[in-house]
């Protein structure tokens, strides 16, 4: 196990060497991600008021910080420019090039009723007809305003959507998902906020017969993909789902590469999940994913990369990200804040930031992990089905993990397997990721340059001053 740095959540109250802080962890339901029926967190409410403070303050060093160019703001072929990782390295430009379509009615329209001119729906059904680049941007009349959804939107290849400065939200009912990217190429989504309208209770095999879906689906053989500067929320589901499908065929090699940087993940319970449904085996023999538990295992070809940078994680429960499989995740620059989510009947999910099973490769560079602790167990920060402490779903085998340069806030877990399996990344032909020196900066301050620089209204690059690079 890896030791990162540690960091006191409040300099003027540190909390002794020999305090462990604990995490509510789902034991004997985990493979369903819920408590028992009836159960309660039982979380130690004095540290939860400490992180709370420390993130508090931390945002409020982000706001002073925060004065520079915004990245709403910049021109499309700025904001293609600073897209980072995978998608970078993949030639993402969306619809850079293309013709400009704009949304100018908050109105949506359902199956087998009349186009709404202007609308968000008739807009995409537009750039799908057009069958080129095309970048969908919304009016300025539309600032602040919420468009109700009655179905999933589906952009078509190589088209950016770009909430841009308005702060528009799309919103829908927990069973219908907002955006559906199945097998997309070369898309942008950025500058949204979205959510759903208010549930609670469990998101699958509910009494009512509502499946809960997520805000934004990514499914199959799917290639250059940026979900960047966007706000997720209460998204039923997950915030963002990227999987080969249960049941499916293996994506082909040598795609599925995407970036999901500069967001904010707000209060959920599952936030993300990354993998691919076995690893191109026989159900019985545990999918076909790599054993490393036998020394002679080496990974597969990872079928999806997925490059996870500056990303700010505001109090979700769990899979942030959740990744299994035949996949290389590259998390860096992340800030995850998590803690049980109470779904509004009682009950809380497992909770965790970043576990990775069956398979996967997971690279996690200068990213700052603070749990709110309960029952008695460390908060688990970055782990696999060999860490210790860890609940572990049935018959999932473990990951490799590399961790370098990670800020334990409160003595969270934050773990290694097997480093040696984890490659190198080096994005050729894109520009490479200086990850963060956190231990320079401090845990606060480097708080506050994640919290600056996400979400619609975040900066278009680290603030000079809070990030001294």
């Amino acid at each position: 196990m890896t030791t990162p740095a540690r960091f006191p959540l409040a300099p003027s109250r540190a909390p002794s060497g020999s305090r462990t802080w604990a995490f509510l962890l789902a034991v004997l339901a985990l493979a369903a991600c819920v408590l028992p029926a009836g159960a309660a967190a039982r979380i130690d409410e004095a540290a939860r008021a400490r992180a709370h403070e420390v993130l508090a303050r931390a945002r409020a060093e982000a706001r002073a910080a925060s004065g520079g160019a915004k990245a709403c703001a910049l021109s499309a072929a700025a904001k293609v420019a600073a897209i980072p990782g995978f998608a970078a390295e993949a030639g993402t430009t969306g619809g850079l090039g293309g013709p400009t379509l704009t949304v100018t009615s908050d109105a949506d329209y359902g199956r087998g009723s009349p186009p709404i001119a202007g609308s968000l729906r008739a807009v995409v059904a537009e750039a799908a007809r057009r069958r080129g680049p095309t970048t969908i941007v919304f009016d300025p009349a539309l600032t602040g305003r919420t468009i109700s959804l009655q179905a999933a939107i589906r952009p078509p290849d190589d088209t950016t959507l770009d909430g841009g400065c308005t702060g528009v939200t799309l919103i829908a009912p927990a069973e219908i998902p907002l955006i559906m990217l199945p097998g997309r190429r070369n898309v942008v989504v950025a500058g949204l906020t979205l959510r759903k309208y208010p549930y609670e209770g469990e998101n699958k095999g509910r009494a009512d017969g509502r499946d809960f879906r997520d805000c934004i689906t990514v499914t199959g053989a799917f290639d250059r993909l940026a979900v960047i500067h966007n706000d997720f929320e209460t998204c039923g589901d997950g915030e963002i789902d990227i999987t080969s499908g249960v049941g499916r065929p293996m994506p082909p090699a040598g795609i599925g590469r995407v970036t999901i940087a500069y967001n904010r993940f707000g209060r959920h319970d599952k936030a993300m999940l990354f993998g691919t449904d076995g690893c191109g085996g026989a159900p019985a023999a545990g999918g076909g994913c790599p054993n490393y538990a036998d020394p002679a295992a080496r990974p597969l070809e990872p079928l999806y990369r997925m490059t996870l940078a500056g990303n700010f994680f505001e109090w979700a429960g769990q899979r942030q990200p959740r990744a299994f499989g035949r996949v290389l995740l590259h998390e860096v620059d992340n800030l995850f804040a998590f803690e049980p989510y109470d779904r509004g009947d009682g009950r809380a999910g497992a909770t965790y930031a970043t576990f990775a099973s069956d398979g996967a490769l997971v690279l996690a560079e200068s990213n700052l992990f603070l749990g709110v602790p309960a029952a008695g167990r460390r908060p688990m920060g970055l782990s696999t089905t060999t860490t210790p402490g860890a609940s572990v779903p049935r018959n999932e085998s473990e990951a490799a993990i590399r961790a370098e340069g990670n800020v334990a806030v409160a003595d969270e877990v934050v773990d290694q397997n097997r480093p040696h399996l984890v490659p190198a990344v080096r994005y050729g032909g894109a520009r490479p990721i200086a990850p963060l020196d956190l231990r320079a900066l401090g845990a606060r301050a480097a708080m506050a340059c994640i919290i600056a620089r996400a979400g619609p209204a975040g900066t278009a690059d680290w603030p000079a001053g809070a990030c001294r690079r």
